[in-house]
């Protein structure tokens, strides 16, 4: 679940994996990894989906003068899920400022919340 932005005269990647990973390229070909976006799940996720290990399938876009990144929190095979919200004022910010939860399903709804992705 990659996600793309360019800025800055740079891509920028964010994607599924431990702490949601971000890499850095000049020329969309050579990836510089250099960081993880959360280095553990948010206090509020661990509440929300028990059992969530790391938050997944980043979706950003910029708007209002501020990166967002949508993610979800889930875990395999559960409908017990949540998508959170992260912003920054730019996309290789050292920190991000998680906004917490923007939606959530539970056992028995007929919809997840899984992959986010901003309209």
């Amino acid at each position: 679940d990659p996600v793309l932005i360019r800025h800055g005269g740079k891509w920028h990647a964010f994607s599924t994996g431990t702490g949601i990973p971000y890499r850095v390229s000049d020329d969309g070909r050579h990836w510089k990894y250099v960081r993880e976006v959360f280095p553990e799940v948010p206090a509020w996720g661990k509440e929300a989906v028990p059992g969530v290990r790391n938050p997944w399938a980043p979706d950003i876009s910029f708007r209002d003068g501020r990166f967002w990144l949508y993610y979800s929190l889930s875990t395999f095979g559960s409908q017990v899920s949540a998508i959170g919200l992260a912003t920054a004022d730019r996309p290789d910010a050292p920190r991000w400022d998680d906004h917490g939860l923007v939606f959530q399903s539970r056992r028995g709804d007929p919809y997840n919340a899984i992959d986010p992705n901003a309209f």
